[in-house]
C-alpha cells in the first residue's frame, strides 16, 4: 500500500511540473448550408492551431511543485520507517521466540534431571522401607 502512494506521490510530482510544459491543441470545423446563396464567401472548412507558452509563471505553480516533491520525500521516509519497523519487529520475535524455545529446553532439562532424582529416592526409600520390616 506505502508503495502506491510512493507511485501516486511521484505521478502528482511529475503532474505538477508538466503544467510548466508549452501546451499545443488544435481544432477542426466544418460548416454547411442547406440554403446556400449564389455567392456565397463562407468557409467550409477551418483548422486551426494554438500554442500556448507558460512564460510568466505565478509563485503558486512553484510552490505546488515544492509541496509535490515534498509529500514525495515524505512518502519514502514513511516507508523507510515502515521497513525498519517491520525489520524490528521480526528480531524482536525471533528473539522472544529463541529465548521461549531455550526456556523450554531448560525447563525440559530439569524436569528430566528432577525425575531421575525422584526416581532415585524413591528407590532408596523402598530399599531403607525393607530394611526397617525386615
Amino acid at each position: 500500500m506505502i508503495s502506491d502512494q510512493e507511485k501516486v506521490s511521484s505521478l502528482l510530482l511529475k503532474r505538477q511540473q508538466s503544467k510548466l510544459l508549452p501546451t499545443i491543441s488544435g481544432f477542426y470545423r466544418h460548416q454547411e448550408q442547406s440554403n446556400t446563396p449564389a455567392i456565397n464567401f463562407a468557409v467550409k472548412d477551418i483548422i486551426g492551431v494554438t500554442l500556448s507558452l507558460p512564460i510568466m509563471t505565478s509563485g503558486l505553480r512553484n510552490a505546488n511543485i515544492g509541496m509535490a516533491k515534498y509529500d514525495l520525500v515524505k512518502t519514502r521516509l514513511n516507508k523507510e520507517n515502515i521497513e525498519q519497523g517491520l525489520i524490528l519487529e521480526f528480531e524482536t520475535a525471533r528473539s522472544s521466540y529463541q529465548t521461549a524455545f531455550s526456556n523450554f529446553t531448560t525447563n525440559k532439562e530439569s524436569m528430566l534431571l528432577s525425575r531421575k532424582v525422584y526416581d532415585k529416592t524413591v528407590i532408596k526409600y523402598k530399599r531403607a522401607c525393607q530394611q526397617v520390616l525386615s
